[in-house]
């Protein structure tokens, strides 16, 4: 399609970028100033898509292709599995999940380190439960975080195996949002992907836990009983609601549609927490003051900005192509920069940080530079589906977690500040700078596919359908 130009633009080829420059803009704008909502994201792809049209030549073809763009099913079809996901997580969040897990870890006896490798473990199977890295990093820093500075684990740590924790989840989970993204874009099924992608995962998770045992040391606060306050956040009751979140995984790895798989487990979640009375049918779904709410109501509306987003930026790539701007980039990078498989490897790792640091956000992302260059290029150098999805979302794996205005670590930063506000000088507020460097599983993660990519492991085992089931 991008061989030929369909729409010029005033100024070149270049001046297609203008809808991408204007919400590059904005995102980092309210990235510096601590408020990066989707909301806001969704506002500025919206100015850039209207300020878009004064450069076209032709704007009345521009208008259209905006709505070309749109239709495009890559952008489209992750929209239904967030929207599924978000109804799936909303369940087990609101169920108590996290409470069970932690019941779990108020039994043993457990020092600082070993209280930070628990944390770990807890946040990484909630987050491949719910698939939200975001959705575990706040709950697990308000009830984890502050018992585990109490009985002696070392705050920057602890904080830093949190956020390996989400990370980990959002890496491997099936309904995790890059998960699907990155399967969507380079049509491989999720088990496929999910499959091939735990040898990395589980390498790192490794590093990271001796690493927690290593650093993970403290010094407990006296007078303030840790164990008693992390069992006022546990219930033991709760713990059951992990098997619907296994049921999901099996059936997703075992290569059954991702819709299919979440509507088992939804349907697994809602009865068992209703015959746990952990929710009740009104908590679920009622009718307010003429409107519908609940606990399924917000699952689904927050992945709304999510889905308007996706949308928005479709059209963006879409003008990247059909201005002739990206044959340009694509014949430059391939032609000159990249003359090997290996290098088109590392380059996919390069340009998927690239465009993660820039936008943060990582789905959006993959949305941004996936279908209209890094597919590019693995078609060039014949590297497989399953393979370019597991660099793809490696690489946002890292990017998303280490910088300090990502929205992971700025969480972290908010949500210490509110947990040091309730147990003043005893649990200290942390900076997003501080957790960088203890975040181990995306910093491992930097070595894992730098490894993989520069060693060529996994290429032979990381080996899809070149029609995705999922």
């Amino acid at each position: 399609m991008d061989n030929k130009i369909k729409l010029e633009f005033h100024g070149g080829s270049w001046m297609s970028l203008v809808p991408f420059a204007v919400f590059l803009i904005g995102t980092v704008y309210i990235s510096i100033m601590g408020a990066p909502t989707e909301t806001g994201m969704v506002l500025f792809a919206l100015i850039g898509i209207l300020l878009g049209v004064f450069f076209a030549k032709d704007r009345w073809q521009y208008s259209e292709e905006i709505f070309n763009g749109m239709a495009n099913p890559i952008a489209v079809v992750p929209v239904l599995c967030w929207l599924i996901s978000g109804f799936f997580g909303a369940i087990l969040k609101s169920s108590g999940l996290v409470g069970g897990l932690v019941w779990v870890a108020s039994k043993l006896n457990l020092n600082g380190a070993m209280f930070c490798v628990a944390a770990f473990l807890i946040c990484s199977i909630y987050a491949s439960a719910t698939g939200t890295s975001m959705g575990t990093i706040i709950p697990c820093m308000a009830v984890i975080y502050p018992a585990g500075v109490i009985i002696g684990a070392n705050p920057v740590v602890l904080a830093g195996a949190i956020v390996s924790g989400g990370c980990f989840g959002d890496n491997i989970a099936p309904i995790s949002d890059t998960t699907i993204t990155s399967a969507k874009i380079n049509n491989v099924a999720i088990g496929d992907v999910v499959r091939s992608r735990l040898k990395y995962a589980a390498v790192t998770a490794i590093a990271a836990i001796i690493a927690f045992l290593i650093f993970g040391n403290g010094t407990p606060v006296t007078g303030v009983d840790g164990v008693n306050i992390m069992k006022d956040f546990s219930d033991p009751k709760t713990l059951p609601m992990i098997l619907p979140a296994v049921l999901v995984i099996f059936l997703a790895i075992r290569g059954r549609h991702l819709v299919e798989s979440i509507a088992w487990g939804s349907v697994f979640a809602i009865v068992l927490a209703l015959a746990l009375k952990l929710l009740t049918p009104s908590q679920l779904i009622a009718i307010k003051d003429g409107a519908p709410v609940g606990i399924l109501i917000d699952g689904v509306s927050g992945m709304f900005g999510l889905c308007i987003l996706a949308v928005l930026l479709a059209p963006m790539a879409h003008l990247f192509a059909i201005s002739g701007l990206l044959s340009k980039i694509r014949k430059y990078l391939i032609d000159k920069l990249i003359t090997s498989k290996r290098k088109a490897e590392v380059s996919v790792l390069i340009i998927m940080g690239i465009f993660d640091a820039l936008i943060n956000f990582s789905t959006v992302a993959m949305l941004a530079a996936g279908p209209s260059l890094i597919k590019e290029i693995g078609k060039k150098y014949d590297i497989d589906g399953v393979r370019l999805a597991n660099l793809m979302d490696c690489s946002a794996c890292t990017v998303s977690y280490l910088l300090p205005y990502m929205v992971p670590l700025v969480a972290v930063m908010t949500v210490s500040g509110e947990v040091a506000l309730q147990y003043t000088d005893i649990v200290p507020q942390l900076t997003s700078t501080e957790v960088i460097f203890t975040s181990f599983y995306p910093l491992f993660m930097i070595g894992t596919v730098l490894v993989a990519t520069l060693t060529g492991w996994g290429s032979k085992t990381d080996l899809g359908k070149v029609h995705s089931k999922n």
